[in-house]
């Protein structure tokens, strides 16, 4: 047993952004199922442009592997509703991040848009299937356990405008 003498991490996203991320994760990048994204702020109307800071989109890169279509699409199953969708990921070195280019009709992209809060969370998506499953989540008990698990691990970190993890 130990008595820790930090200041407590929270699973809030916005307390979050006030604090220091870790600076040796407990789980390495390429041992991750999971990246996760704050959706503060976006970019795209025709499409909505979610952005992963590096580390996180690296986990993503990583759960593609080879599973991009020739032109840089791959498929992804949304939760919400049980379809599978192409989507394009890709780096961008204008800013450093990475984004997934999700279609405005997927379950959850217009509470995003309205409201500038939440998590996007892109997992390993079921074996056989498309390699990446994603869900949109609203603040709540599911984003708390999605973004505990990297603030137990220590695999967060943060931009100016918002938190990210892995695990």
């Amino acid at each position: 047993m130990g008595i820790s003498d930090i200041e407590t991490l929270h699973t809030n996203t916005v307390v979050l952004l006030r604090q220091s991320p870790p600076l040796d994760p407990a789980l390495k990048e390429k041992f991750a199922l999971a990246a996760w994204t704050g959706l503060q702020s976006f970019t795209g109307e025709y499409r909505f442009q979610v952005e992963f800071p590096q580390a996180a989109g690296r986990v993503v890169r990583q759960l593609i592997g080879t599973h991009a279509h020739a032109d840089g699409r791959v498929d992804v199953y949304v939760s919400d509703n049980g379809a599978v969708r192409q989507m394009q990921y890709k780096y961008y070195t204008d800013n450093g991040m990475f984004r997934l280019n999700i279609p405005n009709d997927t379950p959850g992209v217009p509470w995003a848009r309205a409201n500038r809060g939440g998590i996007a969370v892109v997992e390993q998506g079921l074996w056989g299937g498309a390699p990446l499953r994603l869900r949109i989540l609203k603040p709540g008990d599911d984003e708390r356990e999605v973004v505990g698990k990297s603030v137990a691990l220590g695999t967060w970190g943060k931009t100016s405008t918002r938190v990210y993890g892995w695990f």
